[in-house]
């Protein structure tokens, strides 16, 4: 299953966790790279 990074912000700072994608709700913020959640590779 494939998860991502979820930042909240908080007075003091921020919090992550670690959520399932099916998981994510609308207004989450999440963490990605420049490729992306998912990146699909061809071999």
């Amino acid at each position: 299953m494939d998860a991502a990074i979820v930042v909240q912000s908080i007075k003091i700072g921020a919090i992550t966790k670690c959520k399932l994608i099916l998981d994510l709700k609308v207004g989450d913020y999440v963490m990605v790279e420049v490729d992306g959640i998912r990146t699909v590779c061809q071999t």
